[in-house]
């Protein structure tokens, strides 16, 4: 196109027609059909009907095939999906089963001096509450690099959309992120102090259980009031982490609002640009996509902060000195 604006093409210029598409070929096959039937149609039908239906079904399947794609596409993720369920659900399974283990098979090997570092409602809490809370990481373990991500991806495209309008959205993102880390920290801080007093209670109620001399003096009453005592001390701990967990609620909903808003704001408002429907439609979709992710990632940077505290605990319990193992003998 661009030699023939310059100056008048040759035959040398182009490429050599092919025997088949020359009009000399062609009319020597057309030629004696036309005159045996005479319609044009007829003939046309004679010469190009088996092309003209083979070009017709090539066209149903690719109509049929441009249909069915999305249903191919969802039976494509979501056989991925459950296969990564499942496999996520059988690894946490197995964590589960090797930290019991451990667990169980470091309670039966420790020596005396580390049974009264340790008491039995501090071992219980091990294999009950703390447990489970540490098992939540192996569920969530791969979400804490790929919502980021996914939240990094989609902010990508929201710039590529609406502009430099997205650094005031980003700037909420900063924002929130600070919020919920701050949340994170005192989620951290407060499910330590838990720990702490729910150690404390269970070991006095393991006291009260376990001692005669409680029994024989009737101290009973007395116990029961330190024992509530520190169950109240307690509750204020699980007061407060509730009080945690709504503000880190509040900011799930508050964050993705916020981030629409400021970013439409922006772009009309200090930018001066038209929002077109177009741009409206399709920022509103990504922002709802981007919506889930933010809403997650709070709640796994304090399932995080938890486990590492924990992890402490477990980390402790694990190093305890153990019974010499040449001063028993065998049964």
């Amino acid at each position: 196109m661009n030699l023939g604006n310059q100056r008048q093409l040759e035959s040398s210029d182009l490429w050599p027609l092919q025997q088949e598409n020359q009009c000399d070929f062609v009319s020597r096959q057309f030629e004696p059909r036309y005159h045996a039937t005479k319609p044009i149609v007829k003939a046309s039908l004679s010469m190009f009907g088996p092309r003209a239906l083979f070009i017709g079904l090539t066209r149903l399947v690719v109509m049929v095939a441009s249909l069915y794609a999305p249903v191919v596409l969802q039976q494509v993720v979501s056989v991925i999906k459950t296969q990564s369920d499942l496999q996520n659900e059988v690894m946490y399974v197995q964590v589960a089963s090797a930290l019991q283990y451990l667990l169980f098979k470091k309670t039966m090997v420790l020596n005396a001096k580390s049974r009264k570092l340790k008491s039995t409602g501090e071992i219980s809490n091990l294999f009950t509450s703390d447990m489970w809370q540490v098992l939540g990481v192996p569920i969530i373990v791969n979400d804490i690099w790929i919502i980021p991500l996914q939240v990094a991806t989609l902010l990508f495209m929201l710039w590529q959309l609406l502009g430099w309008a997205m650094v005031t959205g980003i700037v909420v993102v900063g924002v929130a992120f600070i919020v919920n880390r701050y949340l994170a920290t005192a989620t951290r801080n407060n499910g330590k102090k838990l720990m702490e007093k729910k150690d404390i209670r269970m070991k006095v109620v393991n006291e009260v259980f376990g001692s005669m001399q409680i029994k024989l003096n009737a101290w009973e009453e007395r116990y029961y009031v330190k024992i509530s005592d520190f169950r109240d001390d307690e509750l204020k701990s699980l007061w407060m982490g509730s009080c945690i967990q709504a503000g880190t609620i509040a900011m799930n909903y508050i964050a993705p609002v916020a981030l629409t808003t400021v970013s439409f704001a922006s772009y009309v408002l200090l930018f001066k640009q038209t929002l077109t429907a177009s741009k409206v439609f399709t920022a509103l979709a990504l922002f709802n996509m981007i919506k889930a992710p933010m809403m997650l990632l709070p709640e796994i940077i304090a399932i995080w902060m938890q486990s590492l505290v924990l992890y402490k605990r477990f980390t402790e319990f694990l190093a305890l000195d153990e019974r010499d193992p040449t001063i028993v003998s065998p049964t």
